[in-house]
């Protein structure tokens, strides 16, 4: 219909992006959940939860006046991370620690792959500017590159057209994954033996016993 426009469009990107932050904790929310329940302990998952939604209401009532959609999604954030933390910090204490140094490692090969990945995709365009450096005087080959995967499908195809968008998101989508799949097998992330043995085994006997 035409109704949802280009700033429309902006805003579903910056609120996707708020959202984005809390991504790992909310997906580990119900396993942390399970843990109580497996310790017996119903009790402190219900009231971390009520905790994180008094959070989640403070934080849209304040931030909601001041930066309208954007801040109910930076209170939806933070309630994620609220109740993934004091979770996690309360499971650590009863179990008297959770291979602390294998779970960091594992968090910062798949943060500098992510990161990686996300260059790839986005660029550093942004990050040049924010240093100062103006690239938008650069030849065009160069100023694409500075806008990664999405700028340089982006110059190759027609972005008025929907197969050219399509195009665009598919490639860079591919590119990212290669990219985070590469940095990852630098860093030699153990995760990758897992992947490796569920693409060659079928999706039945992997939870199979």
């Amino acid at each position: 219909t035409g109704a949802f426009g280009w700033d429309d469009t902006r805003a579903t990107f910056t609120v996707l992006g708020i959202l984005a932050l809390a991504v790992v904790a909310q997906s580990l929310l119900p396993l942390l959940a399970r843990a109580f329940f497996a310790l017996h302990d119903t009790r402190t998952p219900m009231l971390v939860s009520l905790l994180a939604i008094a959070v989640q209401i403070g934080g849209a009532l304040l931030l909601v006046p001041r930066f309208g959609i954007g801040g109910l999604a930076w209170a939806t954030t933070l309630s994620a991370l609220v109740h993934f933390l004091l979770l996690l910090t309360v499971l650590h204490s009863r179990l008297g620690g959770m291979e602390d140094r294998v779970f960091l490692l594992s968090a910062l090969r798949v943060g500098l792959a992510s990161l990686g990945a996300g260059l790839a995709i986005q660029g550093p365009h942004m990050l040049l500017s924010r240093l100062g450096i103006v690239a938008d005087s650069w030849p065009s080959p160069f100023l694409a590159l500075t806008f990664g995967f999405k700028g340089i499908i982006a110059s190759l195809v027609n972005m008025q057209t929907f197969a050219g968008i399509a195009t665009q998101l598919g490639g860079s989508l591919v590119g990212g994954i290669l990219v985070f799949l590469g940095i990852a097998a630098l860093l030699r992330a153990p995760e990758l033996k897992l992947l490796r043995a569920l693409w060659k085994a079928p999706a039945w006997s992997a939870v199979l016993p």
